[in-house]
């Protein structure tokens, strides 16, 4: 039990369609039933989970150079220093944003954040995740088909406001691009 609570964590932080919060949840039923202590089981949570983050920030970090040249390179700069002054709180938000937790450690990495801060705040938003999942699995621990469903709606929620957002964020981009695209036009430049 402990070996795959550990392992589906880990994959699925690797990017594995593998949600973390049914093993977590699977955890805390499981100690409701008092197959293992909560401690133990909270203590493989959070290893899990840090161990698969962490895995993406050095990805990030290894190849982040070579994914910045793909990139325009005022983007890439952009990027980085956003993480430099938000870093602490893109990484405590993206705990709870199934689908794009992954691209925020990635960054993490590409950005250069200094590992010990990475971890200190991953394991902070680790902590919050893993007590309020294995909370609700330890409080529904009789019948986890109650909130199956409940799991779902959260996915779907957290889907739909990610897609609006990325949505807002590609129609800002979009205005810029036409505004500065205008003030070309109106104001050429002369060589």
């Amino acid at each position: 039990m402990l070996a795959g609570i550990l392992g589906a964590l880990v994959a699925g932080g690797l990017g594995l369609p593998i949600p973390e919060e049914l093993p977590l949840l699977a955890a805390g039923a499981s100690a409701w039933r008092r197959e293992h202590p909560l401690a133990l089981l909270v203590a493989t949570c959070l290893c899990g989970l840090v161990a698969g983050d962490s895995i993406l920030y050095w990805i990030g970090r290894r190849f982040g150079p070579r994914l910045a040249r793909w990139w325009r390179r005022e983007r890439s700069e952009r990027i980085e220093r956003h993480f430099a002054r938000h870093g602490a709180k893109m990484l405590l938000l993206a705990r709870f944003a199934p689908g794009a937790r992954s691209a925020f450690l990635v960054g993490a990495g590409a950005a250069r954040m200094p590992f010990g801060r990475f971890l200190v705040y991953d394991g902070v938003a680790a902590c919050i995740g893993t007590g309020v999942w294995c909370g609700v699995g330890f409080a529904c621990g009789r019948d986890l088909s109650a909130i199956r469903g409940w799991v779902g709606r959260y996915h779907q929620t957290a889907g739909m406001v990610l897609l609006a957002a990325l949505a807002g964020a590609l129609v800002l981009q979009a205005v810029r691009a036409f505004r500065r695209a205008r003030a070309q036009r109106a104001h050429p430049v002369k060589s």
